[in-house]
């Protein structure tokens, strides 16, 4: 770098060239970074989709469960009618 009789300062090719190497590497630099955190993005994309299916068949299992859970209540209620109906029956003499 070289001043001017006026004061200003003049690069030369040795600072242009240094410049150049700077924003090359700048940009080398952001292309990976982008293209990294792209990668992660997809892969956390793709583990949240997982999960998501995941859940969805948790709820459907729980669902189910529910629903045997509601039909053994009714079959217990229904067995339980039909023993106290059997035990309220006088004894039958031989």
């Amino acid at each position: 770098m070289t001043a001017d009789t006026d004061g200003t300062l003049k690069f030369g090719l040795s600072e242009w060239s240094a410049l150049g190497g700077i924003f090359i590497t700048v940009l080398v630099s952001s292309i990976a970074a982008t293209t990294y955190l792209t990668g992660q993005i997809s892969t956390v994309r793709g583990q949240v989709q997982s999960h998501a299916e995941t859940i969805y068949e948790l709820k459907k299992d729980v669902e189910g469960v529910r629903s045997s859970v509601a039909d053994m209540k009714s079959d217990m209620a229904v067995l339980k009618d039909r023993d106290e109906r059997h035990d309220s029956k006088p004894p039958t003499q031989p």
